[in-house]
């Protein structure tokens, strides 16, 4: 009996270790995204939509299942509890099958959103005009109605909410043939009406309410779109007002569609955006979404801005942790305070003074050679840039402040709170796992420091 029970033991410990290890395998890529969303294998296109049910998130997106090609894409769609962990389900949408043209019906992109206990889905199916779909359980679709007076729009991205003041549904609409948007307004979501329409230069829009430094009574409609652009406007369910001008939300050049969803169980406005890669060796799936951020509106004396910071979830993968306060840094001197660090992902925050250099910044993957991607500031050009993604940045009283996520193929570094935010991917050297902070032509003092290891999301659920 005991030869039985030594024998189980042994069988037990033996196939969970093998599991184990074949996950780790499966997911343990080198240039897998640990706690970026990224999928399993093949094509990850744009988010489509963000909500929640209960406690658990649901995450709609453009996936082509069969090759790394754009196009052929349907709707995966992922659930998790925490932003970080996701499972994976069938699509809620397909491409016709037997259709060779890599556009033509597919489930392009559009909306996906909650109103009254009912799911509703609308999206472009390329070339034959824009569907409505919903449900009210387990995400199975009922009766797909193609929509009236929106005839003439077949190669378009349609952005659909509900605008409680005029109550009806409001569809922003990117036309691809006339590089126009349109604004359109339905009381059922199913027959439209044009109200207006203007010129734009980028596609993929999407509009929400956001408020200003948290005062319920005080609001913008945050306007964004594509290549991380937004503009703040006021909106009475027919026109746009413009507040401001074109901004950057994102200066990353990698950064594609973005989508915006208030999660009111945790009176946040989370956003998640595309970011584009080459396809990066060993790995069988391309692309990968930033980390969730949440945006709030700040007024400042010169005007109301956008800022965006990582999600509280980030904290849920720290292990150890360094800290440092009040060193000072001399260019030449081998005083670099991350000379510890040998892994591939961390969560990096702090404030750094600028005494009297010219220069001073960040090596990340590098080895003894200091070659790595750089992170720079170059004090008179008052210029920030990362790889070729730059920003024109005025340090208020020599103040940097940052907060940085790096991940084995991602880094995203936001500056002042979030004002400036640059996300952008790259392909580190796999042998080269070294870190520099430094400065050149003069010295700084870090006035704080915080850098936090960063465990997998894939092995930790």
């Amino acid at each position: 009996m005991k030869q039985v029970f030594f024998f189980a033991a042994v069988f037990f410990f033996c196939t969970q270790a093998f599991s184990r290890g074949k996950n780790n395998d499966k997911f343990n890529e080198t240039y897998r995204p640990q706690f970026h969303f990224s999928t399993e294998a093949n094509k990850l296109g744009a988010p489509v939509g963000l909500l929640k049910t209960d406690t658990c998130y649901h995450l709609f997106y453009q996936h082509n299942p069969h090759n790394f090609q754009n196009g052929f894409y349907n709707w995966g769609h992922a659930t998790s509890k925490n932003l970080l962990q996701w499972d994976f389900h069938e699509s809620i949408l397909q491409q016709a099958a037997n259709v060779s043209d890599s556009m033509q019906q597919s489930p392009w992109w559009g909306t996906v959103i909650q109103q009254n206990q009912t799911t509703y889905c609308w999206y472009n199916s390329w070339g034959e005009g824009i569907f409505k779909t919903q449900t009210t359980n387990d995400f199975i679709w009922q009766e797909k109605i193609k929509t009236t007076g929106t005839d003439s729009l077949m190669k378009c991205e349609p952005y659909v909410f509900w605008h409680k003041a005029s109550e009806k549904w409001i569809m922003i609409v990117y036309d691809r043939n006339g590089s126009k948007m349109y604004i359109l307004r339905s009381p059922d979501g199913k027959t439209w009406e044009e109200v207006n329409s203007f010129s734009f230069n980028y596609g993929f829009p999407g509009m929400t309410e956001l408020p200003v430094d948290r005062k319920k009574d005080e609001t913008r409609w945050l306007f964004f779109t594509e290549k991380g652009n937004y503009l703040l406007a006021g909106f009475d369910g027919e026109k746009m007002e413009l507040l401001s001008p074109l901004k950057k939300f994102d200066y990353g050049k990698n950064v594609g569609t973005t989508i915006c969803y208030y999660d009111q169980q945790e009176q946040r406005h989370l956003m998640i955006s595309q970011l584009n890669s080459k396809q990066q060796p060993d790995l069988p799936a391309n692309g990968q979404f930033t980390f969730p951020s949440e945006a709030t509106l700040y007024e400042l004396p010169t005007g109301i801005e956008l800022f965006r910071s990582p999600a509280k979830e980030i904290k849920l993968l720290h292990e150890k942790t360094y800290t440092w306060e009040d060193k000072k840094i001399y260019p030449g001197l081998d005083n670099n305070l991350l000379s510890r660090l040998r892994l591939d992902a961390y969560h990096i925050k702090g404030t750094i003074e600028l005494i009297n250099c010219d220069q001073f910044g960040f090596i990340v993957r590098c080895g003894r050679d200091k070659v790595g991607t750089e992170i720079n500031y170059h004090v008179d050009r008052k210029l920030l840039s990362i790889l070729n993604n730059r920003v024109d940045l005025t340090l208020k009283n020599n103040l940097f402040e940052f907060e940085l996520l790096i991940d084995r193929s991602s880094i995203e570094l936001f500056i002042e709170g979030g004002r400036y935010v640059i996300s952008t991917t790259f392909t580190p050297d796999p042998d080269k796992n070294r870190y520099m902070l430094y400065t050149i032509g003069g010295e700084i003092l870090v006035k704080n420091l915080e850098v936090h290891e960063l465990k997998s999301k894939w092995n930790n659920k």
